[in-house]
């Protein structure tokens, strides 16, 4: 639920920002394939059409990826929604357990009829990602992200981009890992 953004932001300026599905929906691409430890095997996406006026910024979209273990993963990045809801909901389902994460600040989770809230402060793990990669680089240790998982997830990313533009056309992804 991100919002609107004016047609002159420099998000969509294709050279800058890549448009809201590169520049923001990969993301959720690299958020799925970390929340199963897998990369992605095939995608699909379609955004708002006509005769939507917004429609050409392409706001507004859902991109369904599959993984190689049946699992299946869908995002919906919608531009047109009222801001008082949660910008960002994540949804889980699997083997009797479904959680509910809102904004990364409150997770609801379910299992065995019981129910179990958490809260944590706003923080998405972007100053934890900086210094895993800082500690990375002058330890010579490992990547805290694979760099396999960065090109399954950037080729997802860029054939759902392709898959909008060819009104939902299924792509299968590789990425040469």
């Amino acid at each position: 639920n991100a919002g609107a953004v004016p047609r002159d932001s420099w998000i969509h300026d294709p050279d800058v920002g890549g448009g809201r599905l590169v520049g923001e929906g990969c993301h959720f691409v690299d958020l799925a394939g970390a929340l199963l430890g897998l990369r992605p095997v095939g995608v699909r996406a379609v955004a708002v059409g006509r005769p939507d006026p917004a429609a050409e910024l392409q706001d507004s979209f859902t991109i369904v990826l599959d993984f190689p273990d049946g699992s299946l993963v869908t995002v919906v990045y919608a531009a047109k929604g009222d801001t008082r809801l949660e910008k960002e909901r994540v949804e889980v389902f699997a083997d009797g357990w479904s959680a509910v994460i809102e904004d990364f600040t409150r997770t609801v989770s379910y299992r065995a009829g019981k129910r179990q809230v958490r809260r944590r402060r706003n923080a998405k793990g972007h100053r934890e990602e900086v210094e895993a990669f800082v500690a990375a680089v002058r330890s010579g240790g490992p990547m805290p992200v694979a760099v396999d998982d960065l090109l399954a997830s950037t080729a997802a990313t860029l054939l759902a981009q392709r898959s909008v533009a060819t009104a939902g056309e299924r792509y299968s992804v590789s990425w040469g890992g």
